[in-house]
């Protein structure tokens, strides 16, 4: 009598090795060999922007998403110095865009600096993960939207 062959589950594949997907994974628990994958599946928001108008308002709706993170209890008010730096930069960014010949470079450079620190606080604060991913890609717009 032969064996059935277990079918994969939506996070394996028997084609290559196992693969998982990386939310299945828990730390301390799961242990991943050497014949074994690992791929991340990042949730992001795809951006399409091609104004300046439209670089604002999604400007304006990560400063407010900023803030209700400030809002969540047991954020170390370190945190939320953090935050309010970011704050501080997309603010800034807003009022060059606004102008009527706005620095892509300058833009560029302050939202890159706002990542970096979004960055550092992924261990503190999960959601800055995916709001820095957005600060870089609104970095990379900056420049096809106001120009090199």
């Amino acid at each position: 009598m032969s064996a059935k062959k277990a079918k994969p589950t939506a996070a394996q594949s028997t084609s290559s090795g196992n693969i998982f997907n990386i939310d299945n994974i828990r730390a301390g628990r799961d242990v991943i060999m050497r014949d074994q994958h690992v791929t991340v599946h990042q949730t992001s928001q795809t951006l399409n922007i091609s104004t300046p108008s439209e670089f604002i308002v999604e400007l304006a709706q990560l400063k407010a998403e900023i803030e209700r993170l400030k809002q969540l209890p047991n954020v170390d008010s370190s945190v939320v110095r953090r935050l309010t730096a970011v704050e501080g930069d997309i603010e800034e960014v807003i009022v060059e865009a606004e102008k009527e010949k706005p620095a892509a470079q300058r833009i560029k450079s302050t939202l890159d600096g706002a990542r970096e620190t979004m960055e550092k606080l992924s261990g503190s604060i999960g959601a800055a993960v995916n709001l820095g991913t957005t600060l870089g890609s609104l970095a990379v717009l900056a420049i096809k939207v106001f120009g090199g």
